[in-house]
């Protein structure tokens, strides 16, 4: 499994997280990278973004990439729902995060109908 992710927004790009990319986004930013995707709010977004760009233009920064995010995502009828899925799968593929496991709903199972033997009528028990 590669340790990118492909994005096309002005070209197609990939994707990278490495230890020191998320290192140097915190000490940047004040904030842990948790804090970032928790909200995944715009500047979360762009954040995350430039740091995951810059591996292969070093000149990337955070305003850059809002710009790419304006320019070549939103533009383009992409959400910042889907950017966040993008962010979250580079970030596993660097193994820096790891998928949640999906919560299953398996609900309430319907109780089985009880038969009263007296009158041989059946019921559902509510």
């Amino acid at each position: 499994m590669p340790a990118w992710v492909d994005i096309v927004l002005d070209k197609p790009r990939k994707l990278r997280y490495r230890h020191n990319d998320i290192a140097d986004m915190e000490q940047a930013t004040g904030r842990g990278f948790q804090d970032l995707l928790v909200g995944m709010q715009f500047h979360g977004a762009r954040t995350l973004l430039s740091y995951g760009l810059r591996w292969m233009d070093r000149t990337m920064t955070p305003v850059k990439a809002g710009d790419l995010i304006q320019d070549h995502w939103i533009e383009t009828g992409h959400t910042l729902d889907d950017l966040a899925d993008v962010l979250l799968e580079a970030l596993e593929s660097g193994g820096l995060t790891q998928k949640k496991a999906a919560v299953v709903d398996e609900g309430n199972a319907q109780p089985e109908a009880v038969t009263d033997a007296a009158s041989g009528s059946t019921a559902t028990p509510r």
